[in-house]
């Protein structure tokens, strides 16, 4: 079975992905260890979470195959590049970044969520090869929502 294959019966098996955001690493590792003893095995660490990375690493470190941990809120390849190197499975970006969904495929990692907010990023994320569109995609739809959900994903962070 390939990682594609891992992933998606996972997603399949649970249903549900739970998406990490928290105040602290002290914070996301008390969440993931909720989600873990809750008996859920997939989760994404976003990258608004501080030293998320680290965060990825540790989680990825204390329960190997028994957690499929995804990155979140990734917006470039190097970034990418860090968390898949701490551990992660997948990746999941806000946005459409070319230069991740290439590296992404590159690297063989099982797969790459862009976001896509409009028709014409909908259908780049195909031409360029990127399985499936993030829940980024559904998340907003008036001017408003758009403008908070930018100010929120595209906020920096240090990693």
């Amino acid at each position: 079975m390939n990682k594609s294959d891992v992933l998606q019966s996972h997603q399949c098996e649970v249903g549900v992905v739970p998406v990490v955001r928290a105040a602290s690493p002290e914070e996301a590792i008390q969440v993931i260890e909720a989600i873990k003893t809750g008996g859920l095995s997939i989760l994404e660490i976003t990258m608004t979470v501080p030293r998320a990375v680290k965060v990825i690493e540790e989680v990825a470190s204390r329960y190997g195959d028994e957690v499929l941990v995804g990155a979140g809120t990734v917006l470039d390849a190097e970034t990418a590049r860090d968390c898949i190197r701490a551990g992660a499975n997948f990746v999941v970006s806000p946005s459409l970044n070319l230069q991740t969904i290439e590296f992404c495929l590159r690297e063989s990692i099982a797969e790459s969520f862009p976001g896509a907010l409009t028709p014409t990023g909908g259908s780049d994320r195909v031409g360029r090869l990127a399985p499936t569109p993030s829940r980024f995609s559904l998340v907003a739809r008036s001017g408003r929502q758009v403008s908070r959900f930018a100010q929120s994903a595209f906020a920096r962070r240090s990693r």
